[in-house]
């Protein structure tokens, strides 16, 4: 702010990267609300605190990813590109959720844990790999193409969708079973 001489009036110089920082602050604040959402319905779920944060490990992940692509494709981190970052939250945790609900089903029926996470990732495998791959193949078109505005929406999907599910299929898994050493149930 540049202040007046006498005239009782300030200037205030802005401009795109005044409203770019805007854009992002807002994005931030809405993706702490849904995050925030996301945990409160997992943790009702699941009846456990940790859990989610075991799922959210996945969007960790998917974000690696999407900065991963944007950085390889030359796309700027725009309002688009964290939008694709923020619906990508849901699309990943919606995996996670899948292969942990599968190995709960499987403790319930009396399994021990290693068996439970060895059959759910097995059986839960060729579903989440077919889910993320009709999310990818569906939003190539928009990645790959010759669109400015949604160019770097794609991107940021499609790169944090394969990132994040090639690993989800490790790490959700490994998680759950640290969770269960850590809690004391390995031995059941």
């Amino acid at each position: 702010m540049l202040p007046s001489r006498n005239l009782g009036y300030t200037v205030t110089i802005g401009g795109e990267t005044t409203e770019r920082t805007e854009v992002f602050i807002q994005i931030g604040q809405i993706f702490i609300a849904v995050v925030f959402l996301i945990f409160i319905t997992m943790a009702l779920q699941f009846y456990s605190l940790t859990i989610p944060f075991i799922l959210f490990s996945a969007v960790y992940l998917a974000f690696s990813g999407a900065i991963f692509g944007l950085f390889i494709t030359q796309t700027g981190l725009g309002f688009m590109s964290l939008m694709g970052g923020v619906s990508l939250a849901g699309i990943v945790v919606r995996n996670g959720i899948i292969l942990i609900e599968f190995i709960e089903q499987r403790r319930k029926a009396g399994m021990n844990i290693k068996d439970a996470v060895s059959l759910a990732s097995r059986q839960r495998f060729r579903p989440i790999i077919l889910t993320s791959l009709t999310t990818i193949a569906g939003l190539s078109p928009v990645a790959f193409g010759n669109s400015t505005l949604f160019q770097p929406l794609g991107i940021a999907i499609v790169f944090g969708a394969l990132f994040s599910t090639i690993l989800t299929l490790f790490v959700v898994p490994a998680l759950y079973l640290i969770r269960a050493h850590w809690k004391g149930l390995m031995h059941n």
